[in-house]
């Protein structure tokens, strides 16, 4: 079975134990550019809208990458 055809294009994950999502912090001087934290509100945030990519490896990994373009 080909999993690129199984697995969704777009992903946000949440902690199983909060309502919180994993989100990108943006404009915040504290913290590093583009640091990773489970505080995102909203699902449909563009924050916290994350892109499966199937891996160069026979169709087995995935990477998950944030995109700042919908």
């Amino acid at each position: 079975m080909d999993r690129a055809k199984v697995l969704p294009r777009f992903v946000a994950l949440k902690l199983m134990c909060d309502t919180k999502y994993l989100s990108i912090t943006e404009n915040d001087p504290r913290l590093p550019a583009w640091f990773l934290k489970c505080n995102g509100e909203e699902v449909v945030s563009p924050l916290a809208k994350f892109e499966v990519v199937m891996a160069n490896n026979e169709n087995v990994l995935v990477h998950i990458q944030w995109r700042s373009q919908n």
